[in-house]
């Protein structure tokens, strides 16, 4: 592979990566998009995703969502817990991924 090439694969995978990342906003109109983790597929990745849902930066990222009206009424409106939210990540169109076990 070329050194090039190996950038651009590093930045596209890295751009897929699952993140709890601190201090992520979105505005209203961009949307949150709800994954519930029984319903990933790879045991694996639902494996890690439900490890770090116990963490101070789960807890973190639950205290920061709770004060997004948006946020909540999207979450209250498919039947969801706000203490089930384990982690978020930031797609490429810019909506929030909302991981919930």
């Amino acid at each position: 592979m070329r050194p090039t090439h190996r950038i651009a694969y590093i930045a596209a995978t890295a751009s897929l990566a699952f993140t709890l990342a601190p201090a992520m906003r979105v505005d209203a109109a961009e949307g949150y998009r709800f994954v519930l983790v029984s319903e990933i597929s790879s045991d694996s990745e639902r494996t890690r995703l439900l490890s770090m849902g116990g963490g101070s930066r789960a807890a973190n990222i639950r205290g920061e969502l709770s004060t997004d009206p948006a946020f909540l009424a999207g979450l209250r409106s498919r039947g969801l817990a706000l203490h089930n939210v384990i982690g978020r990540q930031r797609a490429g169109n810019g909506r929030v991924i909302v991981y919930v076990r």
